[in-house]
C-alpha cells in the first residue's frame, strides 16, 4: 500500500538513562482522519502489526487509560511487553500527551501534535522519552526503539491512507 506521507522521518538520541525518539511526517490526508487513526486505541491492533492488544477506558472527558501489549521483534524470537498509559487528548489543538503508569519499561512519556497545513494535508510531530528496563541492553535500546517507531508509524500511515481513500477502517481479524 502506498503511504500517506510525503515526508516521514524517525530520529533518536540517547542520554545516560533515556532514549528520545522523534517522528516527523507530512501526511496527505485531512487532520480529522489522521487524528482518528492515531487515537483509535481499541482498533489499533487491527492495523499496527507490533500491537498484540489494546484496551481503552475513559477516565474523564478527554482522559483515557490505555492498556497495551506490544510485540517486539528481536530476530530469533518475539518479546511481549505490556504498558498502561494515561493519555490526555486535546482535540481542539490536535495534541495528545501520554504518560506511562505501569509496564515493562521504567518510564515513558510522549507528545503527539498534529497541525493542519491545508484541508488535505497534515503535519505530525511526535516526541517520546523512554527509559528502558535495567535488564535490557542499553546498546540495543536506541536501534530497537527506532525500528519499533518506524514500523508502528508506517502501519498507522497506511491506515490513514486507507481511511482517506475508502472512508473505512480496517476490520480486525478474529484471534
Amino acid at each position: 500500500m502506498a503511504t500517506a506521507a510525503t515526508r516521514f522521518e524517525v530520529t533518536a538520541s540517547q542520554t545516560e538513562s533515556e532514549v528520545i525518539v522523534g517522528v516527523q511526517a507530512d501526511i496527505d490526508a485531512p487532520i480529522d482522519v489522521v487524528w482518528a487513526v492515531f487515537h483509535d486505541f481499541e482498533h489499533s491492533p487491527c492495523f499496527v502489526k507490533s500491537l498484540y492488544s489494546s484496551h481503552a477506558s475513559p477516565l474523564g472527558p478527554e482522559e483515557w487509560l490505555v492498556d497495551r501489549v506490544g510485540i517486539v521483534d528481536l530476530g530469533l524470537f518475539n518479546l511481549h511487553l505490556g504498558a498502561k498509559y494515561r493519555i490526555h487528548l486535546d482535540p481542539i489543538l490536535y495534541r495528545s500527551q501520554s504518560q506511562l503508569i505501569s509496564g515493562d519499561v521504567k518510564s515513558m512519556q510522549n507528545t503527539l501534535q498534529l497541525t493542519e497545513l491545508d484541508q488535505d494535508h497534515t503535519q505530525l510531530s511526535s516526541h517520546a522519552e523512554v527509559e528502558t528496563p535495567a535488564w535490557f541492553p542499553k546498546t540495543w535500546s536506541q536501534t530497537l526503539l527506532v525500528k519499533q517507531a518506524r514500523s508502528a508509524f508506517q502501519d498507522m500511515l497506511n491506515e490513514v491512507q486507507k481511511r482517506a481513500t475508502t472512508h473505512e477502517a480496517t476490520i480486525c481479524p478474529p484471534r
